[in-house]
């Protein structure tokens, strides 16, 4: 038997039963897609101050003048890059157009799609809130128009996604290429809106494509082809309220996100339940699979931000959940490096107002490690076996 094949290990191993547990906690998309058919004013589009213009974009086909013009109203789109608004077309290159210049027919929130994102990428107690979707930009990307890999910049610590809706105007190109964790897929609306409308010629033209996906993960346009692509963003962030569902026959979903907690929760009891695994007692660490913002300064009163991460977006709230059904205590703490050993700390040290550049964050952590301690009784550090550690 080669070690090194998983393939080859026994069906109850502990190491059969970790690989089976990894599996079930990566079996998650951290964004979800679909189509939905709306009534013909919502495709209703009126833009400009002064000279104010109309299109219809379910029937801008028959008119592309229209979108010609609507295109030609629009500015170079920016991008942010740090903390800068940067424009560059080698990087990126479409059109905008911000909120104030344009009014749009089409409501997220009636439409269904506010609550499709929630529900579809949120779990657990977060799931159960309701959600905003605040619109962003009207992008217009004509023939060669792109948008390089990258990533959308919270514009606040509650932000935690973008939901994008693409009208159905025709062009060839222009697929959002999505990246996270190693794993890739491609959204390409002007495909999946003209294989939903085979065979009935309207059925297309009355539908938009959308995608919502979390702000850490990677995007790209790619270069259009031919036509325009004529998209609506918006920015998604959590609310305190209790969510209230609304249902839509009208619409239709390709990937939803199937955080299936019951399935976590029975490959971590079977895990646990092998007598191999901490015969001696220990501690199991998973890796959160998102990023979170987190402010560089709070005021020592309020909750303490990174209390708040615990168990909140997709399948890190699943997870969360799983653990609590079995009667666990699942609790967050941030892992370090410094340059003697890694550490898992196990709670926030209270600096007592100095501040520590990054060239020597190491060696101010080495010495409080020093005078503090490293044991998880007598500290506030515990030494970190990164073998303990499942992703």
């Amino acid at each position: 038997m080669n070690p090194h094949d998983e393939s080859q290990l026994p069906q109850q191993s502990p190491s059969f039963l970790l690989r089976g547990l990894r599996d079930t906690l990566c079996a998650t998309h951290p964004f979800c897609s679909g189509t939905l058919e709306l009534p013909k004013e919502d495709f209703e589009l009126y833009y400009g101050k002064r000279n104010a213009k109309y299109v219809d974009l379910s029937e801008a086909a028959e008119h592309e003048s229209d979108l010609a013009d609507l295109a030609d109203a629009c500015k170079p789109a920016s991008f942010g890059l740090g903390q800068e608004t940067v424009l560059n077309e080698t990087y990126r290159k479409a059109g905008k157009m911000d909120t104030e210049n344009f009014l749009a027919r089409f409501d997220v929130v009636r439409a269904g799609l506010a609550d499709v994102a929630r529900t579809s990428l949120m779990t657990g107690a977060a799931g159960e809130k309701d959600i905003r979707a605040e619109l962003y930009k009207l992008n217009v990307y004509g023939k060669d128009a792109f948008f390089k890999p990258h990533r959308d910049t919270p514009r606040a610590t509650n932000m935690f996604g973008s939901l994008v809706i693409v009208f159905p105007t025709l062009h060839e190109g222009g697929a959002l290429v999505l990246r996270h964790q190693g794993s890739k897929w491609t959204f390409d609306a002007a495909e999946l809106l003209a294989s939903v409308g085979a065979g009935t010629p309207d059925a297309a033209s009355h539908r938009v494509a959308y995608v919502a996906f979390f702000s850490d993960v990677e995007h790209e346009v790619l270069s259009v082809r031919s036509g325009h692509r004529v998209t609506l963003t918006y920015n998604l962030y959590e609310q305190p309220e209790p969510a209230r569902p609304i249902s839509s026959k009208r619409l239709t979903v390709q990937h939803p996100l199937r955080t299936n907690v019951s399935a976590l929760q029975d490959a971590l009891r079977a895990f646990l339940r092998e007598p191999a695994v901490l015969r001696d007692g220990g501690m199991i660490g998973f890796g959160l699979q998102h990023t979170y913002p987190i402010p560089r300064m709070w005021d020592p009163n309020d909750i303490e931000p990174v209390e708040s991460v615990m168990g909140a977006l997709g399948g890190d709230a699943a997870l969360s959940r799983a653990c609590t059904a079995l009667g666990l205590v699942p609790e967050l703490r941030l892992a370090a490096q410094t340059r003697e050993a890694n550490y898992m700390l196990c709670e926030l040290y209270p600096f007592s107002g100095e501040t520590f550049g990054e060239e020597n964050w190491g060696e101010e952590l080495d010495e409080v490690l020093e005078r503090e301690g490293t044991s998880y009784r007598n500290g506030h550090f515990k030494h970190l076996n990164k073998a303990n550690m499942i992703q």
